[in-house]
């Protein structure tokens, strides 16, 4: 690849991988160049979908010269697997969230890629999204004063026909709502708040017959004794009616909570204290998905602004939410 050449994207699971291909339409310095999943009918229609090349074998779509970077989109425990056969064709590594079922996996995936040379970004694609710049944005600049706290909520309905093997087990996804659902809000607490430093939670099985909790939640504590976090993460609400986080600080605040298929609002509902009230910071211009992020990457010769390790930040917090829940205490997170 060089400097001036569009990143070929590989995209590799065909489930929710689909729709990161459709992403590829329009983003800035990277294009689709091909496909891979076992499942022939999937492989077929996005065949048909996509006009890219299409394969059924892995080996045969990281021999395609027109692959730059490949875009990890199986179930969770399969990841790993994948980035090591990636990195060591010389590809560079997109990896879905969670990086991995567990915090071990996730670190041997980083170290993969480093050995390799290659580079590694973990897709939490809210961090790419215009409103939750913002929101960063706002709290970087002061103009929502000192953060104070962040309400992170998932109340969404899930049929047990959605819990196909391996999902719904520990060894497939390493959890369930706060793993699969939960951790774009966990992502998004860890971002825009830093890393809790300790956690209590409380998780269960209540309406499905799975090995993972269905739903969860958990209570942060940050280095800033005034500062707190909760979240709530279900999927045995009535229907998809929340997605989000409700975020305070001494001046302002802002609500981004939605239903999970209404539109994405372009500013979020804002409140300011008397006197307080200012014009909202524009985030400016920034990569609008975890494909541009990796093609910025490339071309300036840094390292992704979500990279592995970034991704990683999620997966201890979550390890440690399941600690807690199963040891029936709080726990310090070590980092």
């Amino acid at each position: 690849m060089n400097d001036q050449e569009s990143l070929g994207i590989l995209i590799v699971g065909l489930g929710m991988g689909s729709n990161r291909a459709r992403g590829l339409k329009d983003a800035r310095g990277a294009h689709l160049a091909a496909v891979c999943d076992m499942n022939a009918e999937r492989l077929a229609k996005a065949r048909d979908e996509f006009g890219c090349a299409a394969y059924a074998d892995l080996d045969q779509a990281l021999a395609d010269p027109g692959v730059h970077c490949v875009h990890v989109m199986t179930p969770t425990g399969f990841h790993l697997d994948v980035a090591r056969k990636a990195a060591a064709a010389g590809k560079h590594v997109i990896v879905t969230k969670p990086l991995e079922k567990n915090a071990a996996r996730a670190r041997e995936l980083i170290q993969t890629c480093a050995e390799a040379g290659v580079l590694l970004g973990a897709d939490f694609e809210l961090r790419f999204n215009p409103l939750y710049r913002r929101v960063k944005a706002a709290l970087d600049s002061g103009t929502l004063g000192d953060l104070l706290a962040i309400d992170a909520r998932c109340k969404w309905f899930r049929r047990q026909e959605y819990f196909f093997h391996p999902r719904g087990t520990w060894a497939g996804d390493g959890g369930g709502a706060i793993t699969i659902q939960g951790i774009h809000l966990i992502d998004l607490i860890i971002w825009l708040a830093g890393m809790p430093t300790e956690v209590w939670a409380d998780t269960l099985t209540q309406d499905h017959d799975i090995e993972v909790e269905d739903w969860g939640f958990a209570l942060m504590r940050f280095a800033n004794p005034k500062v707190r976090a909760t979240t709530t993460c279900t999927t045995t609400y009535a229907k998809d009616l929340e997605f989000g986080i409700d975020l305070h600080g001494t001046r302002g605040a802002v609500n981004t909570v939605r239903g999970f298929y209404d539109p994405v609002p372009s500013t979020g509902e804002w409140y300011f204290r008397p006197g307080c009230e200012v014009e909202l910071p524009d985030p400016g211009d920034h990569p609008l998905s975890a494909a541009e992020d990796m093609a910025r990457a490339v071309q300036s010769g840094t390292k992704p602004e979500c990279d592995g390790h970034e991704g990683l930040k999620s997966m201890l917090l979550i390890d440690a939410i399941y600690r807690s829940s199963r040891e029936g205490h709080s726990v310090q997170i070590d980092v």
